[in-house]
């Protein structure tokens, strides 16, 4: 196969699963008081898997960018979609061609503590208004108080959230094989 077609196959790939990124976790999330629990996470897990690091980070970036431009909750900030595209490539670089339920489990714990618990809890500190700095451009206490208050209630999402993302990707990559069936079916 030539280089325009893998390129083109990547790319259309690429494309669908920001896609059903995008669908899965804009309108098939449960949400509950306490806990969002979506899965969202399965497209840009296969792009990473599929195409390590640099496809997993290009659709977690992608699928940020269309999700926000099509259903913004807000307006756009690109420090979620640095996040998106870290979390990407975090998939790619532990899971392609490699994966067994340490690597799942590792990847996942990388993705939250990492990510989940300390970007996107950083962004949403700042999005809040809390930055203070003082004459100098040095003091980001609020933003720090802020930080420490959000996250207790972002563990728990983030706890019930590792154990479902480890055992989803564990069944679809482990028990299933998906992604060796997607490589076959599509000639990746």
């Amino acid at each position: 196969m030539n280089k325009t077609k893998k390129r083109i196959r990547f790319l259309a790939c690429i494309a669908m699963l920001s896609a059903m990124q995008v669908v899965l976790s804009r309108f098939l999330s449960i949400q509950t008081p306490v806990v969002k629990i979506g899965f969202g996470f399965v497209p840009v897990m296969f792009a990473g898997a599929l195409y390590g690091a640099g496809g997993g980070a290009l659709a977690g970036a992608l699928s940020d960018v269309v999700g926000a431009l099509l259903f913004p909750s807000g307006s756009y900030f690109p420090g979620y979609t640095l996040t998106a595209a870290l979390s990407g490539a975090v998939y790619g670089w532990m899971l392609r061609g490699r994966h067994n339920l340490v690597r799942i489990l590792l990847a996942y714990l990388i993705t939250t503590l990492s990510v989940t618990l300390g970007l996107n809890t950083f962004w949403i500190a700042l999005g809040r208004g809390y930055l203070y700095v003082d004459a100098a451009g040095r003091n980001f206490s609020n933003v720090w108080i802020q930080f420490a208050a959000l996250l207790p209630t972002r563990l728990t999402q983030a706890g019930i959230m590792l154990a479902v993302q480890t055992i989803v990707t564990f069944l679809l990559l482990e028990v299933l094989h998906l992604d060796a069936r997607i490589q076959e079916t599509f000639q990746l």
